[in-house]
């Protein structure tokens, strides 16, 4: 499942609140066990809908393959909701940004909306083997191809 919106609202604290609240009540409701939330530039908003051409920022659009889960987001992200299976390990992460919801763990790298370039990566606090990683991409393929993470859960393989 994924949502696309306009950031400039979530620079104001009641927005972002109810977004956060939103977020975290469809991962705990809909038995996740990994969400997240980023921040793209570039993309084109027409006043009605939003779009990306060539000189969109290039994201990660899904973890998963044929092969299954590939593993935790190899791009930093704004926010981070970690379920079962991944529920113990997010205890590691720093606790003034971390929060228990009701199924899970929420993390929010940065107060407000920011880029990928402009966040710590999640590595710095998880284990580096949970991570996917970006593979060689000399043709700019979108999805970005990855290369699924060293470890993962038994319960996503």
């Amino acid at each position: 499942m994924s949502l696309t919106l306009l950031a400039d609202p979530l620079g104001e604290a009641r927005w972002r609140a109810a977004v956060r609240d939103l977020f975290t009540a469809l991962a705990d409701t809909l038995g996740t066990f990994y969400a997240s939330a980023e921040v793209t530039r570039d993309n084109i908003w027409s006043g009605r809908s939003a779009w990306s051409d060539g000189q969109t920022e290039r994201v990660v659009r899904t973890l998963r393959s044929l092969d299954g889960w590939m593993g935790l987001p190899p791009t930093p992200m704004w926010w981070s909701w970690f379920g079962s299976p991944y529920a113990s390990v997010a205890e590691l992460l720093p606790g003034n940004r971390r929060r228990s919801t009701l199924k899970g763990v929420f993390f929010e790298s940065a107060p407000e909306p920011r880029p990928r370039d402009q966040l710590e990566p999640l590595s710095r606090w998880l284990p580096a083997n949970l991570f996917a990683h970006i593979a060689p991409n000399p043709g700019h393929q979108q999805p970005v191809p990855l290369i699924r993470a060293a470890v993962v859960p038994k319960e996503l393989s």
